[in-house]
């Protein structure tokens, strides 16, 4: 068994109410204790024991204001011109209207399926970065590059799995290289989209947060929407959105994982460097 099937295994034992002791946590994954601790460690960032202790998210709901100020303070500062070709946590390379109209021509797509401690992914990635990450426990991955292929409906793609986990153990290995993205969204949804990757690691910031700092304090619902059609999970961290009361609502690939990635996040040591990760948009 691949060690991230057996931290997924793990993990999804702590979210069903399974012991955190080192003892038993290792035996459920058939592995000594030293090597269990040293791998959870390695892949969710902690212990078990301080997983578990997380998941009860008594200190996220406090960290919702402490978010808000944080997001508010990086739009403040300049960061929410819309036109701007460059931000300070995104490395922008513009898009033509022709290239998006062409929606994949000339441009060759790398797809599969990795494991990672929070389920099965499917990976698809251009030359430039990954356009498309789905969970796939509830779906299918021919359904996924069927979704694929509207999104590029003209380009080429190729089935490659070793590709697909390269992304993945970047993303979960605790490795700070960065991680490009090559998505497309309208011009709201890719600010909303920026927004999120301003949210650091260990922050949390609710739809009404989000809309202010936009410019549009009414706009909580859109904000959800446009959080709901984010093509690449976790890297475009919309799991951070919280209602206004700090509940852990409206999210595509459950409440149980949301919940597991933000203990993940609220315990990692080392803050998130806001230039790691890169993300080029095109607009419709």
């Amino acid at each position: 068994m691949l060690q991230y099937e057996r931290m997924a295994a793990a993990i999804d034992r702590l979210l069903n109410g399974g012991s955190a002791a080192l003892s038993e946590a290792a035996g459920a994954t058939c592995l000594s204790p030293f090597y269990f601790q040293r791998q959870f460690r390695r892949f969710v960032g902690v212990s078990p024991h301080r997983f578990t202790a997380a998941l009860k998210l008594n200190d996220i709901k406090a960290r919702l204001k402490k978010g808000d100020d944080i997001l508010t303070a990086t739009w403040d500062a300049g960061l929410s011109g819309g036109g701007r070709a460059h931000d300070l946590f995104i490395t922008h390379e513009a898009v033509t209207p022709g290239e998006f109209r062409r929606r994949g021509k000339n441009i060759s797509i790398t797809h599969g399926v990795s494991a990672t401690p929070f389920g099965k992914v499917f990976i698809a990635s251009t030359a430039r970065g990954v356009c498309l990450l789905r969970f796939i426990d509830t779906t299918t991955p021919s359904a996924v590059l069927d979704e694929l292929h509207r999104l590029w409906p003209q380009a080429k793609t190729k089935k490659d799995n070793q590709a697909a986990h390269a992304v993945a153990r970047r993303m979960f290995s605790g490795a700070s290289a960065k991680t490009p993205l090559h998505v497309i969204g309208t011009n709201f949804q890719m600010n909303v989209w920026r927004a999120l990757l301003a949210v650091p690691v260990g922050c949390v910031v609710s739809y009404g947060a989000v809309a202010k700092a936009l410019g549009k304090p009414k706009a909580g619902q859109a904000i959800g929407r446009a959080a709901a059609a984010n093509p690449v999970a976790i890297l475009i961290p919309c799991h951070r959105l919280l209602s206004q009361c700090g509940d852990l609502t409206g999210y595509a690939w459950g409440i149980p994982r949301k919940r597991a990635l933000l203990a993940k996040e609220s315990l990692q040591s080392a803050p998130l460097k806001l230039e790691q990760t890169s993300l080029e948009l095109s607009a419709q």
